[in-house]
């Protein structure tokens, strides 16, 4: 009998008692501040486990940053490395309390320098150096996943394969905009999501199962799933019916005996080090690349059915054999550099495309078989009665026994066709001749893009050329009956053509034809999937007359239509509104024809998760300090009355326009007769440039937060709100959201009550048109989230916080009680915005007094950041050693330990007050 054998890493048990056991962290109560984080669930599974705490003042700043010292930290505990290597990095000393982590990274290979030598470990670690270093430390195969982001199609390759790794391995994920932010800095929170992801795939990478016994193995019927790798490493061995999650290795030990492969996908990388010359046999399976390297002999591969091997590298003695194939069988095959001199390859078949790049081997063409694109970049040898249709010559002493039909040689290149020399002929000076150049029809059959243009939001397609398929996931209760793609392919032409609607109830294939004739089929699953409250009313269209629709529990395998586990649908194919179960899971929607029962469509049509909504207001971060916060620029036409604070960042104070600003005393803000407030840009003095990028991006945090909680409401109204009373919840829709002139919109709720509108368009508010508060609805509550453009008319009355990705625009006269957070610009035309709840004067700076901290000051080494806002109230520094601690916070280390006294003065209208602190400097000689 053969047996099946399981390793996992033990290294894995070990570093989850590590995780994060220090770097400022102290207490281990539930933090105050992750209630409705994104990340809450990873948090506190990994607070309840000991794996990281709060910090001393009860918070656990889930939005704050994380330095590239402080991640290396991070990943030492989490993986478990220990072992130092010797730094040469010029800026972290040995008494940097970060020298020994950064010493164990540079010895594990997952961290390196900058050409100038240093190591920046202060420096804020953006994602794609995250991306990077987990790449690295997973050594996961590139990926060109990254092109499916606007924003990281043309990113350094450094990092571009590396963030399409991650996201292949659902490490790390993009934004709701199609963005990745790939320099964004990582927050704490990410962080921990996103090495709690890589403990996950690491888990699974470690799991090996081997075959190492003679027999039939994997399921008779359907089809086996292995997380991890497989090695088969006895000959006689047929494995079946398996998708191996990992690489697959036919290890040396298999001898010259058999191997046969039936059914069998292999996601990762497929590598043949044994099998003789009657070997290797696959049958009906996809292996993405492959590489043979026999250490001596050859091996025999024989593809049949549907088989497809992608790309095959050739690194010892081969036979490529295609039978009885009704798939695409091999893809590119490249005979390697690494090929002994002296090696042979024959190939059986019909081959797309062969590159011959060893010298001194021997490629066969048997007779009856064909390659279509031979590239020579190799002196080899091409012998054989098959048959070449095009040739490319790039290395002199390549030889071609046969003529092909279309012969290209490199300039200064002598090669041999048909026992005759082939020498470029250099072009005549006198009368220039071109070389005739052969039109080669092209090969490229490949879809590039497709898309749901006509979906809103777009829906991206993930393509993988490997396996040739293509999925997208639409909103629940998309119908998708009638969908109209959006193509993009490298032949000549694709059918079903882009222009036309396609079922995608079940998966469809889209075929595309190459000039020279051959065609690649891909294989489209389309899946409507949403995430919502338990409860939540959602939109669907319902199905036709004759036919009900059933909400099941996932999982479900004998289908009965009652109504005991399910929630039963019935329709004439119009909008509909159904309740999703309070049971939290995972339902999946089938089709149930009402005349017989027993007629149910063989795949579910969509997949409905039900989650716990979350009732918490959205953390805005420092972006609260602000009444307007924008990227590109605010404007006004005077006068407008803005209450609160005004902040653009990166855009510098010229991009604040029409408010007449006056530079203040400090510098560090502007101010204006029109803002009762202060005016913030990245060009005024330190620090208020850092604290306009943590502004930013907190609002940037905050943005995805909303649109990522799960709604209590989907599609409501197909967007047209005007005149409605709407409860708390979440509000989900993926359509442009109204109010028409003379309908006023009423939110009723309580003071503690939560109202999120996420909207996928834009947002237009009627002129003279108001949104009501009624039940003690506060507008700190009302969180907007807007993909577009958002436009409140002439003189109406809004309430709330918008959260825009693009433009907000106030109308003339319009007022706004609420923040305007957009991440592009704001424009105001003699407007009125009021911040939420505005407190008095008295009572901002009383609160700002009370909150301001600047952490332990028992021994200070480095810069402090001082705050300039703190709860809506201004805040300016004076040092009275300037020598040691200047008034921006800057550091200049003395011999001796020094205190010195900082003093805060807080300022909010014509209130004033001032706090202390005792700053202990540390001198010189601790280093």
């Amino acid at each position: 009998m053969g047996r099946r054998s399981s390793r996992r890493a033990l290294i894995w048990i070990v570093a989850l008692t590590l995780i994060f056991s220090s770097l400022g962290l102290a207490s281990a109560a539930a933090p105050s501040d992750i209630k409705g984080n994104w990340a809450e669930g990873s948090i506190n599974s990994w607070i309840s486990k000991g794996f990281v705490k709060g910090y001393s003042d009860g918070t656990f700043r889930p939005n704050g940053k994380v330095s590239r010292e402080e991640f290396s930290a991070f990943v030492n505990r989490s993986f478990g490395y220990s072992e130092r290597g010797t730094l040469s990095f010029t800026d972290v000393a040995s008494s940097s309390w970060a020298y020994q982590d950064i010493s164990i990274a540079k010895a594990a290979g997952y961290i390196s320098g900058y050409v100038d030598g240093t190591f920046r470990p202060k420096n804020e670690i953006s994602r794609q150096e995250a991306a990077a270093m987990v790449f690295s430390i997973l050594n996961l195969e590139n990926s060109s996943s990254a092109d499916l982001y606007a924003d990281t199609i043309n990113s350094p390759q450094w990092s571009k394969s590396s963030i399409g790794a991650v996201i292949d391995h659902g490490i790390m994920v993009g934004y709701t905009d199609n963005t990745f932010r790939p320099g964004q800095a990582i927050t704490r929170a990410e962080a921990i999501v996103v090495l709690e992801r890589a403990f996950k795939v690491k888990s699974e990478m470690a799991t090996t199962t081997t075959y190492d016994a003679a027999g039939t193995y994997g399921p008779i019927s359907g089809v086996l799933a292995i997380k991890g790798n497989v090695v088969i490493s006895a000959q006689d061995v047929t494995l079946q019916n398996v998708t191996i999650s990992g690489n697959l290795l036919l290890a040396e030990t298999i001898g010259e005996g058999d191997v046969f492969l039936k059914n069998v996908t292999v996601m990762g990388h497929t590598t043949v080090n044994g099998g003789g010359e009657n070997s290797i046999h696959v049958e009906n399976s996809v292996l993405g690349t492959v590489t043979v390297n026999k250490p001596t002999g050859s091996v025999r591969i024989v593809a049949s059915g549907t088989t497809f091997l992608g790309e095959i590298t050739l690194q010892s003695s081969s036979i490529l054999e295609e039978t009885n194939l009704t798939g695409k069988g091999f893809g590119d095959v490249i005979l390697s550099e690494l090929l002994p001199d002296g090696s042979k390859v024959i190939v059986t078949g019909k081959f797309d495309k062969v590159n011959v790049n060893a010298n001194n081997a021997i490629l066969d063409i048997p007779a009856g078989s064909s390659v279509d694109s031979l590239i020579m970049n190799g002196a080899g040898s091409v012998t054989g009665q098959g048959t070449i249709r095009n040739v490319q010559l790039n290395q002199s002493g390549a030889s071609v026994q046969q003529i092909p039909t279309n012969i290209v040689v490199a300039a200064g290149v002598i090669a041999t066709v048909g026992g005759i020399a082939a020498v470029s002929t250099p072009i005549p000076t006198s009368t220039p001749t071109p070389a005739p150049i052969p039109n080669i029809p092209s090969n490229a059959k490949a879809i590039t893009v497709f898309n749901f243009g006509g979906l809103h939001p777009v829906v991206v397609g993930a393509i993988n050329e490997v396996t040739s398929t293509i999925s997208l996931s639409v909103p629940f209760g998309t119908d998708v009956t009638a969908l109209l793609p959006s193509i993009a392919s490298s032949g000549i032409s694709i059918s079903p053509s882009a222009g036309t609607l396609n079922n995608f109830i079940s998966p469809a294939t889209y075929t595309v034809t190459a000039e020279n004739g051959t065609a690649q089929a891909y294989v489209v699953t389309v899946i409507a999937a949403s995430t919502v409250a338990a409860g939540a009313n959602v939109t669907i269209n319902a199905p036709a007359e004759g036919i009900t629709a059933w909400l099941a529990p996932a999982g479900t395998v004998n289908f009965t239509a009652t109504a005991a586990d399910k929630t039963k649908l019935v329709g004439d194919g119009t909008a509909s509104v159904i309740v999703a179960p309070t049971a939290l899971g995972e339902y999946n929607l089938f089709l149930v024809n009402s005349d017989d029962p027993t007629d149910v469509s063989l795949a579910p049509v969509g997949i409905l998760t039900v989650v716990e909504g979350s009732t918490e207001p959205v953390n805005l971060g420092v972006s609260a300090n602000f009444a307007i916060l924008a990227k590109t620029g605010v404007s006004t036409v005077p006068e407008s009355t803005v209450t609160g604070n005004i902040g653009v960042s990166p855009a510098s104070s010229t991009a604040i326009t029409g408010f007449g600003l006056t530079l203040g005393s400090a510098a560090a803000f502007s101010t204006s007769e029109q803002v009762v407030g202060q005016v913030f840009a990245p060009d005024y003095a330190l620090p208020t440039p850092s604290v306009l990028t943590t502004a930013i991006s907190d609002m940037e945090t905050a943005y995805t937060d909303a649109a990522g909680r799960a709604p209590n409401y989907t599609e409501l109204l197909s967007g047209n709100i005007s005149g409605q009373t709407l409860a708390p919840g979440v509000y989900k829709w993926g359509t442009s959201v109204r109010i028409d002139s003379g309908k006023d919109v009423t939110l009723d709720g309580g003071a503690n009550d939560v109202w999120v509108f996420q909207i996928a368009g834009g947002f237009t508010q009627a002129s003279a048109t108001r949104i009501i508060l009624s039940g003690g609805a506060k507008p700190e509550n009302i969180f907007w989230q807007i993909a577009d453009t958002v436009a409140i008319g002439t003189t109406a009355h809004f309430e709330g916080v918008v959260l825009g990705q693009k433009e907000i625009a106030i109308g003339t006269g319009a007022s706004v009680n609420g923040r305007l957070l957009s991440q592009t610009a704001v424009t105001l035309n003699k407007s009125t915005i009021v911040v939420p709840a505005s407190a008095t004067d008295s009572d901002k700076v009383a609160i700002a007094k009370v909150n301001l901290s600047l952490g332990d000051l028992s021994a200070v080494t480095e810069n402090i950041i001082l705050p300039v806002i703190q709860d809506d109230a201004a805040i300016t520094w004076l040092s009275n050693k300037q020598e040691v601690l200047n008034n921006e916070g800057e550091v200049i280390r003395p011999i001796e330990d020094t205190v010195v006294t900082l003093t805060a003065t807080i300022e909010a209208g014509s209130e004033i007050a001032t706090k202390s602190f005792v700053v202990t400097v540390k001198g010189m000689q601790d280093i």
